[in-house]
Order: C-alpha cells, then structure tokens, then sequence
C-alpha cells in the first residue's frame, strides 16, 4: 500500500478526474453524515477514542475531530506527512508491515473508508483480525466500500490511478468476513444514491439503505465481549 506514496501529493486531482466531472467532497460529506449518525447510535462522546484506519491524507478527520478523540494511521508516508499538515491537533501514525501501532483494546471504534479493496485477498483475514485485536470488547469497526453492483462506480474504479490493484467486494463479502472473523454483524447499508451535497439528500439515503445500487455501502461488526 506504500504505493500511495506516488499520488499523495494529487490527491484530489486523481479522485476527481476518476469521477467524471463529479466532485469528490460529495462522497466525503456523504461518509462524514453516516459516520456522524453511528457514533450518535454507539454513544460515542467527545472522549470515545476513534481511529481512522488507512486513513490516507486525512480528508475525512478534518470533520470528526470535534466528536471523538481521533487519530490515525496509515502505511503510506507520504500520506501521513499531508495528514499531519492538515489536521495538526490529530495524532497520526505510519503503519508497518500491516501492523496498526497501538496497543490491543485500545480504541471504541475503528473506521477504514475504501481501504479493504487495496487489501490483498490472501492477507483480508489478517487485516480484520488485527482490526479486531485494537478493539474494546463491545466496540465497532465500520468499513465502508465501493459497491461493484453499481456500473458507475465500476467505471470511476477503472478510471482511479490508485486503483489498478483494487478488487471490489460486495456489502455481502464483507459481512461474511466479519463473521468469519469472529465479529457480531452490526449495522450495513448502502449509500451515496445522489451526486449532491446536501443533509436532506443524506437522510433520504436511510429509506433506501437496502437497495444495493448505491455507489457505496458500509458494514458494521462489534467485537464479541468474552
């Protein structure tokens, strides 16, 4: 994943390209919403500590950092350095070999946005696992996903320069995982049904969470309380 190195530094311009004329801050806003809404569903508080896992160049923290203590990580230095720039009052931390560098049952909930697809097949198991491992007993992981149903989608993936690795699971896929990895299945929905910036739109979504044309989903698991 240290490939990301290359494209940290256009970012934005790679993504908005792959788009097709659309904006990229719509999709952030649209995660932001959703992330926002599970923590009120969780009871995270200002104090709940949160990690965004594979968090690239810190787009997405820029709008939690007010409801939770967050940080982050990510395998990619390059990334990190902009991270940092961008969000100076978040801690932030370069992974190695696949480890996330904190200590076990550390965090109440992890959120990984568009990372599972970079994540090769064989090592799918072991990044959920180690996900798991950061965990409180009780606590959440969210992924969120691109959703291959959707052609469009398809074609931005196509389209991505980071994305030449990228293989696309199903909202289904992911629960299995879960499972498999020994998480309880939480939450999952599809989103970003509407190519607009706007609060109404983002709650119109939740009368549509289970029709799989979105072009994205996300899927919660709990880790198991023993």
């Amino acid at each position: 994943m240290t490939e990301f190195n290359q494209y940290a530094e256009e970012y934005d311009e790679n993504m908005n390209r792959s788009l097709g004329g659309l904006k990229h801050d719509v999709f952030i806003a649209s995660k932001v919403w959703h992330l926002r809404q599970l923590f009120d569903q969780w009871d995270l508080s200002p104090a709940s500590k949160v990690l965004d896992l594979g968090c690239g160049v810190g787009k997405f923290d820029t709008w939690l950092e007010d409801r939770c203590e967050l940080h982050g990580c990510d395998p990619s230095n390059d990334s990190i350095g902009i991270a940092r720039k961008t969000n100076p009052r978040i801690p932030y931390q370069t992974m190695c070999d696949g480890k996330i560098p904190y200590p076990d049952s550390s965090f109440d909930l992890i959120f990984t946005i568009n990372v599972m697809h970079h994540v090769p097949p064989a090592e799918w198991n072991t990044f959920l696992h180690e996900a798991k491992s950061k965990l409180k007993p009780g606590a959440l992981l969210c992924i969120f996903e691109h959703n291959p149903w959707n052609p469009l989608t398809q074609l931005s993936v196509k389209n991505c320069a980071f994305d030449e690795d990228a293989v696309l699971l199903p909202k289904t896929k992911i629960r299995s995982l879960l499972q498999a990895a020994g998480f309880a299945v939480r939450d999952g929905r599809y989103i970003v049904f509407f190519p607009f910036h706007s609060t109404r739109f983002f709650a119109l979504e939740t009368c549509l969470r289970w029709v799989p044309f979105g072009a994205q989903y996300y899927q919660c698991g709990s880790k198991e309380i023993q």
